[in-house]
């Protein structure tokens, strides 16, 4: 029940404002930092 209410505000967000990020945008944004961090520097 909680997906679906969850699918539906999601939906809704979307249809009012198309721009926001996706998923996978905002795992992008959490995790790169971290794969900058754990980068070796340039040499």
């Amino acid at each position: 029940m909680w997906i679906l209410a969850i699918g539906w505000i999601l939906a809704i967000l979307l249809i009012v404002k198309p721009n926001l990020p996706g998923p996978t945008q905002l795992i992008e944004s959490v995790y790169k930092p971290l794969g900058d961090l754990l980068k070796p520097p340039p040499s």
